[in-house]
């Protein structure tokens, strides 16, 4: 992690859970964070040794919002070297059930938003001449396959979109001659199992899409299994209730375990192509 400090890193949905988490790890490490969310955080501003936090509000669900947070990483920060994607929703409502609001808030925010910052964050790379970037995605188990657990299909299939986009990626960028390293990981299996297969073919079609610029920028993929965050308890359906009733009866990780593998995949040499890691808590059944 020497090489990484100073740098820059944005980590979206850096206010709580695995996005805090991942931001706090990357601040001890030396790095400057900037943080993307709607949500405040504890400190707007936060000094560690040599890392950095620096927060700034920002709704993924907006273009124009997250246009306007990489123009301040322009002038503030001259651009970016990493970024973590790891702001999501999600909700256990039915496929049939859901209100258009829902499915649009939810394909915004894991899949839209996702894809806007990979494309503004390749840019800025590319623009500086950074040839040892690394983006990487929070994605989930449910892109890979569907748990036979709550309704939380339309969550899944985003993932599974973070799989292929991640991907893709990564091919485009070998296209251009670029070490940009991408890397997916999935967020908590608390989402839709739709949303899962999303993120899986997003990531995957990123990956793709570096390999085919011949870019040495990396792609990362980090596909956790359960974990104890807030995300679940977003859903307007009862979803306190339903974290408490699953999380009874299940284990789960920690963010703290999903930030270590970020730690993991950047750690790895610049030759190093980490596409894939899967974390999933002892005991897990399904």
């Amino acid at each position: 992690m020497l090489r990484w400090s100073g740098r820059v890193a944005v980590v979206t949905g850096a206010s709580s859970g695995i996005g805090r988490s991942i931001a706090e790890e990357l601040v001890q490490k030396g790095l400057q964070v900037v943080g993307l969310d709607r949500q405040e955080p504890l400190e707007e501003h936060v000094e560690c040794g040599t890392g950095t936090f620096h927060h700034i509000k920002c709704d993924i669900t907006n273009d124009e919002e997250i246009m306007a947070a990489f123009e301040w990483l322009r002038n503030n920060r001259n651009g970016l070297d990493i970024l973590v994607n790891c702001a999501g929703v999600a909700t256990s409502s039915k496929i049939i059930e859901n209100t258009t609001s829902e499915l649009r808030k939810i394909l915004d925010v894991n899949v839209l938003g996702l894809s806007i910052c990979t494309r503004e964050a390749v840019k800025s790379m590319r623009e500086r001449g950074v040839d040892d970037g690394h983006i990487i995605n929070i994605n989930s188990i449910t892109g890979h396959y569907i748990p036979n657990i709550l309704n939380i299909h339309l969550y899944s299939a985003t993932k599974h979109a973070v799989t292929v986009l991640t991907e893709g990626l990564r091919r485009e960028l070998v296209a251009l001659n670029s070490h940009i390293r991408v890397t997916r990981t999935g967020p908590t299996q608390l989402s839709h199992q739709s949303h899962g297969e999303f993120y899986k073919r997003l990531t995957e079609s990123l990956c793709r899409e570096l390999v085919a610029l011949n870019s040495h920028i990396r792609v990362t993929s980090i596909s956790p299994g359960m974990v104890d965050t807030h995300i679940f308890e977003s859903d307007p359906v009862n979803g306190k209730a339903k974290k408490e009733n699953l999380f009874k009866n299940h284990p789960f990780l920690k963010p703290k375990d999903i930030a270590d593998a970020v730690l993991y995949a950047l750690g790895t040499p610049p030759n190093v192509q980490v596409n894939e890691v899967t974390i999933r808590p002892v005991g897990e059944k399904w």
